[in-house]
């Protein structure tokens, strides 16, 4: 690597096997840590191109590069090259990663890693609470959502939906969107994404509308 503070070009053909594995593994690892391609990048000193190749099966890593892209995840090489099958063990309650947490509003996900197809998470709200302060859109995913308990208020564009208990809507994350706890009690809903927006949120765009 050269003394110049540049993010290094890093990937070069030299890990054996598929390259699509491999930047499979990676893009998995990485999402289920709520890790942007940016963040991830600067973590190993990368341009976000070089990681984005990765991920995309362009390119594999040079080993020494994938050695620093398991540091950065907190993952052993042999772990993010192992097969998918020994990931097959429960996610215990404990072991939960919450993405958001704040007094009136938080999230876990139930899924130990992001798949390519979906994510799953709870999402919690207290009295007051909201996903977010103005309605929102990111990305393209297809979100449904089921109130597991309480009494949410789901604003979709210009309209406003009052779910009850085991009620359930879905809508796409493109259209401005938000959900409000305007109850006195918790209310708690269950979100299944398709495909993924992990990503997206970070990034998401408010609208200029409060209710």
């Amino acid at each position: 690597m050269s003394n110049g503070s540049k993010p290094s070009d890093a990937p070069r053909a030299t890990v054996q096997g598929p390259a699509t594995d491999v930047g499979i593994r990676v893009q998995q690892a990485r999402a289920s840590r709520g890790l942007s391609v940016r963040k991830l990048a600067a973590m190993c000193n990368f341009s976000a191109s070089s990681i984005s190749q990765i991920e995309r099966g362009v390119v594999n890593p040079r080993i020494d590069t994938l050695v620093s892209i398991a540091a950065s995840l907190g993952m052993t090489v042999s772990q993010l090259m192992s097969d998918d099958s020994s990931l097959h063990v429960p996610l215990r309650a404990a072991e939960r990663r919450k993405v958001i947490n704040s007094p009136l509003h938080y999230e876990y996900l139930l899924t130990r890693r992001a798949t390519s197809n979906f994510e799953i998470y709870v999402m919690v709200l207290q009295p007051g609470g909201a996903s977010s302060p103005t309605q929102v859109v990111h990305g393209d995913s297809q979100e449904f959502c089921l109130v597991q308990s309480g009494i949410a208020t789901l604003e979709v564009g210009t309209e406003v939906y009052e779910l009850n208990e085991d009620d359930s809507m879905e809508h796409l994350s493109s259209v401005p969107h938000r959900i409000v706890n305007n109850s006195d009690s918790e209310v708690r809903l269950l979100w299944v994404i398709s495909p993924p927006s992990a990503e997206d949120k970070k990034a998401c765009t408010p609208v200029d509308r409060e209710v």
